[in-house]
């Protein structure tokens, strides 16, 4: 179970990170505001759509990064490497469809979406959409690494500052590792080094 210190470091980057993602948007709108409210109205309107992007990589992230997460915490070391290989390679291909997508047919998407806009509007937006739609490939590689790195554990050797039997100790009062059936513990491999009354009865 996780103590509110553990969810607070787990939530708060993610609450900053989303913040940084909304400021983006926020940015462009000041700094194009001398340019006139077509633009300013253009830019806003893109940022929608860019947003609801990168939601949808996000949540492709987040679901590859849960999956190597269970082959992680199953230690399948083998299978988490492909299993992330295949989300940056998936999500490369997909941002990049995106890309090309939004690149190509911008004017058809916005006259789709914002139809009845004005149409000084729908040529800034044009120009910023064109623009934009280059980034979403490395918005795309930036969430899924940063989903991946979020599901690695950092403690994979924390128990080599260990003596042998303080080591076992480490791992016993952990309780992740340790296997009843046996005796030994998975992580350490401890068996003669501790004494019987730290091996589980069965």
């Amino acid at each position: 179970m996780f103590s509110d210190k553990d969810l607070r470091k787990l939530i708060v980057p993610l609450v900053i990170e989303q913040i940084l993602a909304v400021l983006v948007g926020t940015a462009d709108t000041v700094m194009v505001s001398y340019a006139g409210e077509s633009a300013i109205s253009g830019v806003s309107l893109v940022d929608m759509f860019a947003y609801m992007v990168i939601t949808i990589l996000t949540a492709l992230a987040t679901g590859g990064a849960v999956i190597v997460s269970q082959y992680l915490g199953n230690k399948e070391q083998e299978n988490a490497n492909r299993a992330a290989g295949q989300l940056m390679v998936g999500t490369l291909l997909a941002s990049g469809v995106v890309c090309v997508i939004c690149a190509a047919l911008n004017s058809q998407i916005l006259h789709l979406l914002y139809g009845s806009a004005e149409e000084s509007v729908l040529q800034a937006a044009e120009t910023y959409m064109f623009i934009t739609a280059f980034s979403f490939p490395f918005l795309g590689i930036y969430n899924s690494s940063a989903a991946l790195f979020r599901s690695m554990k950092k403690d994979e050797h924390d128990h080599v500052r260990f003596a042998p039997h303080e080591r076992h100790q480490h791992c016993r009062q952990r309780n992740r590792y340790f296997r009843a059936e046996s005796g030994r513990c998975r992580r350490c491999g401890a068996d003669a080094f501790c004494p019987a009354r730290w091996r589980a009865s069965s």
